[in-house]
Order: C-alpha cells, then sequence, then structure tokens
C-alpha cells in the first residue's frame, strides 16, 4: 500500500491527474479494493494538509520573530550609546528572517508539497554511509527500501460492519480483508489473534455503539503493531448517597477544634465509624 500511496502521490499532486480517472485506473492495475484505496488516499490527504498547516505556522513564526527584532533595532538606535556590534547582530538575524520568510513563501505556493515519506533521518544517511554503518549504497537502499514499506492505514466508517470493511475486530482476532492481487494465494481476509492490551474495553464499547474504528498497521523490529482509533463513548454519571458523600474544608486557618468537629461530620456521613 505504501508504493500505492507514493505512486498516487506523484500523479495526483505533482502531476495534478484528474482524482477519478487515477482512481479507475489504479483499481484496475494494483488489483485493490475501492475501500482500501480510499484509505490511501485519505492518509496522503492527511499528510499533505499536515505539510501545509506546517509551513503556515512556521510562516506566522518567522513573521512575528521579525516584528520582534524590528523593535529590538529601533530600540537600540534609540539609545544614547549605541551598541554597534548588537545592532550588527540584530540586521543578521534580519537578513536571515528574510531569507526563511522567503523559503517558506516559496514552498506554500509550490504546485506539489515536499513530502519525504518516511524518515528524514534515514534519507540523509545516505550521503554517509561510513560513518552510519553501510558498506554500500545498496545496503542503505535495502533499509530505505524496508522503512517505506512498513506501514498501511484502513479506513474506517459507521455504517460498515464492524465500523470498518477493511479490518474488523471480532471474538477470535483481528480479520484483515486482502487486495484482490492476493485473493488467489491466500483468499480474502486473514485473522490476526490479538488483543489490544490498552483500550480494550473503549473498543468493545464501541463496536457496541456501532461507531467507526479506524486501524493503523506499523511494522517495527519486534514485529506488527496496530494502532485503533475511535471515539470515546461517554458513560452517564450515577450518583448514590448510600455509598457515602465527600466534603471538602473550606474553613481558613482557625482551632483544631473546629477542622476536628468537621472531620467527624464527615466520617459520619460517609457511614464510617468514628475515631477518636
Amino acid at each position: 500500500m505504501d508504493k500505492v500511496e507514493r505512486i498516487y502521490f506523484r500523479e495526483r499532486f505533482v502531476k495534478h491527474g484528474n482524482r477519478n480517472e487515477l482512481k479507475r485506473a489504479f483499481l484496475k492495475k494494483y488489483r485493490i479494493a475501492g475501500r482500501q484505496l480510499n484509505g490511501v488516499i485519505f492518509n496522503l490527504s492527511g499528510k499533505v494538509e499536515s505539510n501545509k498547516q506546517t509551513l503556515l505556522r512556521n510562516l506566522d513564526t518567522k513573521k512575528r520573530k521579525l516584528d520582534t527584532v524590528n523593535r529590538c533595532i529601533e530600540a537600540a538606535f534609540k539609545g544614547v550609546r549605541k551598541n554597534w556590534f548588537k545592532i550588527h547582530q540584530y540586521k543578521r538575524q534580519v537578513s536571515h528572517l528574510k531569507y526563511k520568510i522567503a523559503v517558506l513563501e516559496e514552498g506554500i505556493k509550490a504546485n506539489a508539497p515536499s513530502i519525504c515519506f518516511d524518515s528524514g533521518n534515514l534519507f540523509r544517511k545516505q550521503f554517509t554511509l561510513k560513518d552510519n554503518g553501510y558498506a554500500s549504497h545498496a545496503d542503505w537502499l535495502a533499509d530505505w527500501q524496508g522503512a517505506r514499506s512498513s506501514r498501511f492505514y484502513c479506513l474506517s466508517s459507521k455504517d460498515e460492519s464492524f465500523g470498518n470493511q477493511t479490518c474488523q475486530l471480532l471474538p477470535k482476532g483481528l480479520q484483515l480483508r486482502l487486495p484482490n492481487a492476493l485473493a488467489g494465494e491466500f483468499g480474502t481476509h486473514i485473522t490476526v489473534p490479538m488483543v489490544f492490551p490498552h483500550g480494550q474495553e473503549m473498543l468493545n464499547n464501541a463496536l457496541l455503539a456501532g461507531q467507526a474504528i479506524s486501524y493503523l498497521f506499523i511494522r517495527k523490529d519486534k514485529g506488527w503493531y496496530v494502532h485503533a482509533t475511535t471515539e470515546r463513548v461517554e458513560a452517564p454519571i450515577v450518583t448514590e448517597r448510600k455509598h457515602g458523600v465527600l466534603q471538602r474544608c473550606c474553613l481558613a486557618r482557625g482551632s483544631i477544634r473546629k477542622r476536628r468537629c468537621l472531620e467527624m461530620q464527615s466520617h459520619m456521613r460517609c457511614g464510617m465509624p468514628k475515631t477518636t
């Protein structure tokens, strides 16, 4: 799915192909289900939007910092004894910030967003192979290709059974729908026995409420990990006076005798024996 995501990014966001035509071509070429392709597109759109919002946020930060430095320069010139070295450093900052702002504005106006599909740190290791433990570029390329195919996303919908058509949490484990290209060899579905160590009760409540559950599969050194995302089912607040009450001491600094009386009243309301 990662390869499909990268090729779709090139065809849609770099070459600006038609969305409907690309969808028909990808379904036929890669033999995947429409829902699986929708998950790829949804995940990719999130990355593109995140890249855009990051650039806008960084641009706003740089502009505010530029205004601050300009005010510092004005204040430095108003002084009786001017520190020319400090003024020079402020001007250098202004020049550097203007360059950064120009780069960010160019990136925002660019036709294709700048996205690295996987870790930027791993990508830069190819330029210093020996320092990073690689004997050749082929060794680095093997790690790079493996890292780029280490995750896939299953899009959810509350209108689908078990909140997801591609991946479903069943009593016997996670049932994953395979692409049509693999159906002849492995069948249409595989089941992975598993239980979520954290949030299993929350997922069970979401299934009972008919909510959507999205799944993100990530491959790491020790194996595959699954992240499930859903909305928390709010439990109603139920109060029973028979279980006792809590009382807060709002007295200012006063006599110990008054506080002791209040503690005794609290114990009595909670149905606990009085202490001496």
